[in-house]
């Protein structure tokens, strides 16, 4: 999955981190300045194009996954790579 990541577009990360930070979709779109369908969007496409689900959604929010802890790592050092 490393390979992937690398490879994953940089604004599909900045929204994965603002879901994992703020827990909710509506909370992250409110934080990155979009609606929450827009969030909802990205989440899919990233997990589509990493072949793994990233967060389980409950009713008290969402739920990382054990790939989501993984991309986690790799999202945060590159966001502090720039």
């Amino acid at each position: 999955m490393t390979d992937i990541i690398l490879n994953t577009d940089w604004d599909d990360l900045r929204f994965f981190l603002a879901l994992r930070r703020h827990g909710s979709l509506r909370k992250a779109a409110g934080a990155l300045g979009v609606n929450h369908g827009t969030v909802l969007q990205r989440l899919k496409r990233l997990e589509a194009t990493l072949g793994a689900l990233l967060f389980d959604r409950t009713r008290s929010g969402l739920v990382t996954t054990e790939a989501g802890l993984e991309l986690t790592l790799h999202a945060e050092q590159m966001e502090d790579s720039f």
